[in-house]
């Protein structure tokens, strides 16, 4: 290899599947030790340019162009040739750790399986320097032996576990397809530093696919900004953030720090929901056959309340009791402790509140998808909570409900005979809206509902949910773990840590100035978008 090249050279490259364009000439490249940002939305083209480099594409691909990694020309290389480049010379991290883990392997074996692939070394020998890879990654042994199994892990130390596996054999190159989505900022914080180490440590390059501009922004060297399969801009990360020369930049850039437009005057000095000392407990496996089981409280002692017509952010890390809480609200998980109010009206003992108070809350939850039934068509999926009413419409009345329920979350009533799996993913999220909607609830709860969303279109939705706010007098419980979404849509914070309220307060008053120490960590770990010099210039 010519010491002057770089470690990666992609030019021109086409790719068609059945002879459907995915690709347009696409060219970059990456030194050795530096990172690169591809950033895009949904069906940009993002994860098709990482697989082409690992030539991991589906039946019926066409491709034209040339990549050459470390001076070979990967496109002109046999399976056999391929397979000893992937996870020994290029090593990949995927999204979701959870399926790309064997659920049946213990983390050792999983580890010391890429390991042995590769080099030819004992399965003895394998685990020892699984191993090693395993604590390299922020997992000692002592604290998480090798016999565990992915289950046993939360999110962030399984994503460390996918991170160890592409990392055994010491790879010239890391792509990491979205690797902190679906983490809390500091688990996210720690994952993006770990993945800086490495690439510092073993002067390995990276490839970062995302489409978080405020991540790209602190990692990476390089940026690439794609849309429909083309490349319309790139350059140091630096400078793209400071030009915003292409008007798609532009957008992107300006979405991610988009803030809805909210009228707060509606809202109301009578609490809509209130949660006095509230306790949620769990009974935990036993340690051993006929030993007690133990509990474990999720939520101790909260009090809290929303009024109407307005917007609560509830902030914390994965498994500080956020969801609980809001499932008990719902009365989707057993109370222990505690008084839940509605409208002024007490829960029955076990905080249950009666069927007539529920039908005023409902809940919007992170994956759309998953929450619908693929069989069934928009008009049933939206039409749901109205067949649990005790006096539920007549057929012309449903689907004058139905048609102007999907108009007021920006659909037609034409969408109502299709399948969910018509839909993108900000549709799908309309949709889920306009099923939460439809009964005319006081409150919805808002479980990560924009956080797996492009951000475009979560600002879209964003916009949407402060629309129906000032039409309908909705007030919203908006669980995240996304700062800047919080910060863009709600009227009070309130933080959680181990099951307990350690902050609350007004939304700007709180992130101008935390008092916990516990926000101060929260609000530190979050990424943060730079200033452009190109919109201080328009201003």
């Amino acid at each position: 290899m010519n010491d002057n090249a770089p470690l990666l050279d992609m030019q021109n490259l086409n790719l068609s599947i059945h002879g459907t364009s995915i690709l347009e000439n696409v060219s970059l490249q990456l030194e050795a030790g530096s990172v690169l940002g591809i950033i895009g939305e949904s069906g940009s083209g993002k994860s098709m340019t990482a697989l082409s480099i690992m030539q991991l594409l589906p039946l019926g691909s066409s491709v034209t162009g040339n990549i050459r990694f470390d001076g070979q020309l990967i496109t002109d290389m046999d399976e056999s040739a391929l397979c000893d480049i992937r996870g020994n010379d290029i090593g990949m991290v995927f999204q979701e750790p959870m399926t790309a883990l064997n659920p049946v392997q213990n983390i050792g074996e999983q580890v010391a399986e890429c390991i042995a692939l590769h080099k030819s070394v004992s399965g003895k020998q394998a685990l020892v320097e699984a191993a090693a890879v395993l604590e390299k990654v922020g997992l000692p042994n002592n604290e998480f032996p090798l016999s565990r199994y992915p289950h046993q892990l939360s999110g962030g130390q399984r994503q460390r576990v996918v991170i160890a596996i592409a990392v055994a054999l010491e790879p010239k190159l890391l792509i990491a397809d979205e690797p902190t989505t679906a983490l809390d900022v500091t688990t996210q914080a720690e994952i993006l530093e770990l993945l800086k180490e490495l690439v510092s440590d073993s002067n390995m390059a990276m490839i970062l696919i995302t489409h978080d501009l405020a991540v790209v922004s602190e990692v990476a060297d390089h940026m690439v900004i794609m849309r429909n399969g083309q490349v319309l801009d790139s350059g140091p990360t630096g400078v793209v953030f400071n030009e915003l020369a292409h008007p798609y930049t532009r957008a992107l850039y300006e979405a991610s720090s988009h803030t809805p437009e909210r009228n707060t005057t509606d809202v109301t000095e009578v609490p809509l929901v209130e949660l006095d000392k509230l306790v949620c407990e769990y009974l935990m496996p036993r340690r051993s056959l006929f030993g007690p089981r133990r509990r474990f409280r999720a939520v101790n002692e909260v009090s809290m309340s929303v009024y109407a017509g307005e917007s609560v952010g509830l902030v914390g890390e994965s498994g500080c009791g956020k969801s609980t809480l809001a499932k008990a609200l719902l009365g989707l998980s057993p109370v222990q402790g505690g008084v839940i109010k509605f409208g002024g009206t007490v829960s029955k003992p076990g905080g249950v509140l009666s069927r007539q108070l529920r039908r005023e809350m409902q809940v919007v939850f992170q994956d759309p998808y998953s929450s619908f039934n693929p069989r069934h068509r928009v008009a049933r999926l939206v039409a749901e909570p109205l067949y649990l009413l005790d006096s539920p419409p007549s057929k012309e009345e449903r689907v004058r409900l139905i048609n102007s329920t999907l108009e007021s979350v920006g659909l037609s009533e034409h969408d109502a005979d299709k399948y969910i799996h018509e839909f993108s993913g900000g549709q799908r999220q309309r949709i889920a809206i306009a099923r939460a909607l439809i009964i005319k609830p006081a409150l919805i709860v808002l479980d990560e509902a924009v956080s797996a969303l492009d951000v475009s279109v979560r600002a879209q939705v964003l916009d949407l949910l402060a629309n129906l706010a000032d039409t309908h007098q909705l007030a919203y419980l908006f669980i995240s773990h996304d700062l800047s979404v919080v910060r863009s849509i709600t009227d009070r914070v309130l933080v959680m840590k181990e099951g307990q309220i350690v902050e609350r307060g007004e939304t700007e008053a709180l992130f101008s100035a935390p008092q916990h120490e516990y926000t101060k960590k929260l609000l530190a770990a979050a990424p943060q978008l730079p200033r452009s010099a190109a919109l201080s210039t328009d201003t």
